[in-house]
């Protein structure tokens, strides 16, 4: 059946087996060496520590620092903090998978600083819900899905890692350091701030802006304010309300003719110290050539992969050869390129000189 406990402290240093859910109160500490628990995990206490733990139900804590490591799935209810709001710190760590346990759209977690690492997913099914706190820091650590939806203060990620990423959320979204195959960021505000890679493709949408990275090939999508293909890394990307787009020109392959890249650098209502070392490492990142960045800023004018072929064509040079396998010429195209362009424009020039020859007689 059931267990309750209600103490100042509650230490269980052997095994804790349980058939319903367990319930337990303490004024300052809980700490469980090992839980099999068939119910549900009801516990209130300013710090709660469980080093090993299989839960068939939700934990549902009032707690200001929580610290779980499990071999197994955990199912988060509803946690937030025991003095404040907000829990402190939450450290969750599964070598499985940590899921949304609520059939509601209810917050999962109220909390200022979080670290969640797992093996599997986390919120794969349904997106773990987390309320964060002003000043907040969050590192998510995922061998597959990592699914989020963050309300609250803006969202300051640390390192965010997992094949497959997918944020939603209704205020800023700042990530200091992604590592991820794709990518699906989506937010109700104007900014977002993210550096680090984006192996295969992704998508950012902000409220007025949505940006595609398309890593495999070089095909045009005409309905997003940006398209990037990442040959410069790590990427830095820099959205707000403006027209301007903060990221290292070299990985832009189009724009809509109304946007522009690098132009100004206002960022009053972003990540002070995320966007310092972003905007520092864009400073210091090759932009392109001089005549690409002063010239007009529409799709026809950016530098774009086809500037890249061609100046991969530069760097060869071709051998040819007769029948017999003897060196007749060494060329390289774009010396051709070059020479019919002078003698187009010779050409022209004689035609010029000839009629004026013409008009004068």
């Amino acid at each position: 059946g059931d267990f309750s406990n209600t103490s100042d402290n509650t230490t269980v240093s052997g095994k804790l087996d349980v058939t319903g859910d367990a319930n337990i109160d303490a004024n300052e500490n809980i700490v469980i060496a090992d839980a099999t628990i068939n119910g549900d995990l009801n516990a209130d206490a300013e710090n709660i520590e469980i080093a090993e733990m299989k839960l068939d139900g939700n934990i549902n804590a009032k707690v200001d620092n929580l610290s779980v490591n499990t071999s197994n799935d955990l199912h988060i209810g509803t946690v937030s903090g025991n003095t404040a709001d907000y829990t402190d710190t939450a450290d969750i760590t599964s070598s499985q998978s940590i899921t949304n346990g609520l059939d509601t759209n209810d917050t999962n977690m109220s909390v200022k600083n979080a670290n969640l690492t797992v093996g599997g997913s986390i919120g794969e099914d349904k997106a773990l819900n987390m309320k964060l706190a002003e000043g907040n820091k969050v590192n998510i650590t995922a061998e597959n899905v990592a699914n989020l939806h963050n309300t609250g203060a803006a969202a300051n990620y640390g390192n965010v890692s997992a094949d497959n990423t997918k944020i939603t959320a209704t205020n800023d979204v700042n990530i200091a350091n992604l590592s991820t195959d794709k990518l699906a960021l989506t937010t109700q505000s104007e900014n977002v701030n993210v550096t680090g890679d984006v192996r295969t493709s992704g998508t950012i949408e902000t409220a007025s802006k949505d940006i595609v990275v398309d890593n495999t090939g070089v095909d045009p999508y005409y309905d997003v304010d940006a398209q990037l293909h990442l040959t410069q890394k790590p990427m830095h990307l820099i959205v707000d309300k403006s027209n301007n787009i903060r990221t290292e020109s070299q990985n832009v392959t189009r724009q809509d003719k109304n946007i522009l890249i690098n132009k100004e650098t206002n960022t009053a209502s972003m990540d002070g110290e995320i966007t310092l070392a972003s905007e520092t490492a864009l400073r210091n990142s090759y932009h392109g050539k001089d005549v690409e960045d002063e010239a007009d800023d529409s799709l026809y004018n950016n530098f774009t992969v086809s500037d890249h072929i061609l100046s991969a064509l530069g760097s060869r040079n071709y051998l040819i050869t007769d029948d017999q396998g003897s060196l007749i010429d060494n060329i390289n195209v774009m010396d051709i390129i070059r020479q019919r362009t002078l003698r187009k424009s010779v050409n022209q020039n004689f035609s010029q000189d000839d009629e004026r020859k013409k008009k004068s007689k």
